[in-house]
C-alpha cells in the first residue's frame, strides 16, 4: 500500500506518543570524570551539569555509601549572618504539562538547632515558578520529612515528621513527579510514596528552576550532603507534540512529492501498528 498523508500522520502521531511517555530529558548529571573534577567546584552549561552553583559545592570521590564522585554540598561557616546555603541551580525553560525529577542523596550531618524542625538545618529540592510560587521538599535536622508549598495566595506544608525519618549516612533515592497541568505531586523515597498533593502554582505561571541546596539556619558549618545521578526530564504539552507530529508529516510529504518530479519511485509503507511501548 502506497503512503499517503494519514498514514504519514498516523506514524509521526505514534512518535509523538512515545516521546510524550518517555518525556524529554532536559538534564542527565552524573558528577563523574572528565567532566567534574574532585577538589574542584562541578562544571556548568549544558545537559549534564548545573546551570550555576550557590557558593562553592566541591566534587569529592567515594564517601561511605556513596560509590562514586559525588557532590558534596556543605555550606560555609558564616559568622556574620545565619542561613548560610550552598547548592545547585539548574534553569527551566521547557514549558510543558509534567515534570519528573530524580536524585540519589547522602547525608552526613543535619543537626537539630531549635525545638522544632523548622529551626533546624535542612537538605531541599526547591521548585520554583516564579517570585511567588515556590514547592520544596526537604530533609530537614532531626531526621524529620517536610515539604512546603506557596502561591501568592497562601502557604502550606505537609508530613513534618508524619513521614517517617529519613536514613542518616545512608545513600536515599528522590523521586517527584510534578503533574504541573492539575497543579499535583507526589514524592517517593526509595520507591515507597510519602506525599501527594497539591503544587501550588499561580495561573499561568511556568517552572523556572529547580534548586539542590543544603540550608545551614546558624552558619556554623556543620551540615553536609552529598547528590548524584540527577535526572529532570519535561513531558511536552499536547500542543507541541502536535505541531511535532504534523511538522514530520509535512516533512515526509514534500519528500514524496519532490520524488514524483523527479520520477523516483514513491516508497512504500505499512500499515502502522500501535507499538506495545506506548503509554495510554
Amino acid at each position: 500500500m502506497k503512503c499517503t498523508l494519514g498514514v504519514l500522520l498516523v506514524c509521526c502521531s505514534l512518535i509523538a506518543a512515545g516521546s510524550v511517555a518517555k518525556g524529554a530529558v532536559l538534564y542527565d548529571v552524573n558528577f563523574s570524570a572528565p567532566l567534574h573534577s574532585v577538589g574542584m567546584a562541578p562544571a556548568t552549561g549544558g545537559m549534564a551539569a548545573p546551570s550555576s552553583i550557590v557558593e562553592m559545592p566541591v566534587v569529592e570521590s567515594m564517601f561511605g555509601a556513596v560509590a562514586s564522585q559525588s557532590l558534596e554540598i556543605r555550606p560555609p561557616t558564616n559568622t556574620r549572618r545565619a542561613n548560610a546555603k550552598e547548592g545547585i541551580v539548574f534553569r527551566v525553560s521547557t514549558s510543558a504539562q509534567r515534570y519528573l525529577v530524580e536524585y540519589d542523596a547522602w547525608i552526613e550531618a543535619l543537626p537539630l538547632e531549635g525545638p522544632v524542625s523548622s529551626e533546624s538545618f535542612a537538605m531541599t529540592a526547591r521548585m520554583d515558578n516564579s517570585v511567588f510560587n515556590v514547592n520544596e521538599f526537604a530533609f530537614r535536622g532531626g531526621q524529620d520529612l517536610q515539604v512546603f508549598s506557596q502561591d501568592s495566595d497562601h502557604a502550606f506544608g505537609g508530613l513534618s515528621g508524619a513521614g517517617g525519618l529519613w536514613p542518616l549516612k545512608q545513600a536515599m533515592h528522590v523521586s517527584i513527579d510534578i503533574d504541573f497541568a492539575n497543579d499535583f505531586w507526589t514524592v517517593r523515597l526509595d520507591g515507597s510514596l510519602i506525599y501527594s498533593g497539591e503544587f501550588a502554582k499561580d495561573p499561568g505561571a511556568k517552572l523556572t528552576s529547580i534548586e539542590f541546596s543544603v540550608l545551614d539556619t546558624i552558619g556554623n558549618g556543620d551540615s553536609a550532603a552529598r547528590i548524584d545521578n540527577i535526572l529532570i526530564s519535561a513531558v511536552p504539552e499536547p500542543a507541541a507534540v502536535a505541531l511535532a507530529g504534523f511538522g514530520g508529516a509535512a516533512t515526509l510529504l514534500r519528500r514524496r512529492r519532490a520524488e514524483r518530479r523527479d520520477g523516483s519511485s514513491v516508497p512504500h509503507c505499512r500499515t502502522a501498528t500501535t507499538p506495545s511501548s506506548v503509554r495510554r
